[in-house]
C-alpha cells in the first residue's frame, strides 16, 4: 500500500505513523482534502498501539463536523 502526500510517497502505514509524530495534517498548518482522502484510507488500519501519531492524528480528523 502506498500512501501520497504533495508528492510524497509513504511505502509502509509505519512511514506515515512517524510523519505525524510532527505533523498534525498532511499539508499546511488545516485540514485539507488531502487529509479527507488519508482518513478515508488509513481508517481500517487503525491501532493505536502500533501507530500512535497516526491514531492521534485519526482522532483529531474525526473532531471535525462534516458539514459544510
Amino acid at each position: 500500500m502506498h500512501f501520497l502526500r504533495e508528492g510524497v510517497v509513504f511505502k509502509t502505514i509505519e512511514e506515515l505513523n512517524k510523519y505525524f509524530l510532527d505533523h498534525s495534517y498532511c499539508v499546511g498548518f488545516a485540514p485539507s482534502n488531502r487529509d479527507a482522502e488519508l482518513f478515508v484510507i488509513v481508517h481500517k488500519y487503525m491501532d493505536a498501539e502500533k501507530y500512535p501519531h497516526l491514531a492521534r492524528w485519526f482522532n483529531h480528523m474525526c473532531s471535525f463536523n462534516n458539514k459544510a
